[in-house]
């Protein structure tokens, strides 16, 4: 059992040092900003970093399922994007051997908070848990349903990304639309995309059904999200539902326009007050001098 151990150590120590040593500083530096340092990089792009990945295969699928999420959690756990990545990629080798049993371990990435960043996350939904999903549809819908309430914004966008390669085939709408309910409501940005990137994709598949869904939850969206659910729509009907105004919003508009607004009283303490203080006063003054009673003219004195 030590030298299984021992052995995995020293793979995971040999694929580090590739990925190290294949690293392209500029290239670091360039990844690193376009995903706002929110990653460190070694600076492989992706045909690089498949083709050290490649190099390992075999010892990566002579390893027992235990030992390959052993080493799987080694690398996920990295503050380096490709060795995060690199974890996706032997878990894939062993994929014909993941089932819903194995849900909670890929939930516990999020939970670690080893998975911070939109790439990590779709990958692993894309590359495992979507597989897990086709082959054990019923006890991995009842997982992702609970992964749409999580606090964790990864997991709760990964609720929705896992059934994107799904939806566009009509499968799974009702779960779909169940866990979007929920997403939709949750004003990250992240959360939002992942919630329009599996509409859009259902939208393929049952369009009527979509659009009544954006239309019934149309103030949760942010435009963002809206305009991912929407992007696969003709153009007409994106036009309508930008400018769409959900029902109770069009019923408030015209009960305000129907309903005459008190007038202000003046404000005296503001610049722009009718009239300053002191014209006030001599307006005052005109008004009740203008309210008494006209003194009689007086007459000239009879001649005598």
């Amino acid at each position: 059992m030590k030298s299984v151990f021992r052995a995995s150590k020293m793979l995971a120590s040999k694929i580090r040092a590739a990925l190290v040593a294949g690293g392209n500083q500029s290239t670091a530096i360039a990844k690193a900003t376009y995903f706002k340092n929110v990653c460190q990089f070694h600076g492989l792009k992706a045909p690089e970093l498949q083709q050290v990945l490649d190099s390992f295969k075999d010892d990566v699928k002579g390893l027992q399922l235990q030992d390959a999420f052993r080493l799987a959690s080694d690398f996920i756990s990295s503050l380096y994007h490709e060795e995060k990545l690199t974890a996706v990629t032997l878990l894939k080798l062993h994929l014909k051997h993941l089932d819903s049993s194995h849900l909670p371990v890929l939930e516990d990435f999020f939970l670690k908070n080893h998975v911070y960043d939109w790439a990590t996350c779709d990958t692993l939904c894309g590359t495992l848990i979507h597989d897990i999903i086709k082959r054990h549809p019923a006890d991995a819908t009842r997982t992702l349903l609970r992964w749409k309430d999580s606090e964790n914004i990864w997991q709760k966008r990964a609720s929705c990304v896992s059934f994107v390669k799904l939806a566009r085939h009509g499968q799974f709408n009702e779960t779909i639309f169940d866990i979007c309910r929920t997403t939709v409501q949750h004003p990250e940005r992240f959360v939002q995309l992942g919630t329009g990137w599996v509409l859009r994709e259902l939208s393929l598949a049952d369009r009527p059904a979509v659009v009544a869904f954006i239309e019934r939850h149309y103030d949760n969206f942010s435009r963002e999200g809206l305009r991912y659910a929407i992007e696969k729509m003709d153009k007409s009907l994106q036009s309508r539902l930008l400018k769409f105004v959900p029902a109770a919003s069009a019923s408030d508009a015209n009960s305000d326009a129907r309903t005459p607004k008190p007038a202000a009283a003046p404000d005296s303490t503001t610049p722009d007050s009718d009239v300053p203080s002191r014209s006030r006063a001599r307006a005052s003054k005109r008004t009740a001098d203008a309210a008494k009673p006209a003194a009689a003219a007086p007459t000239k004195r009879a001649r005598k």
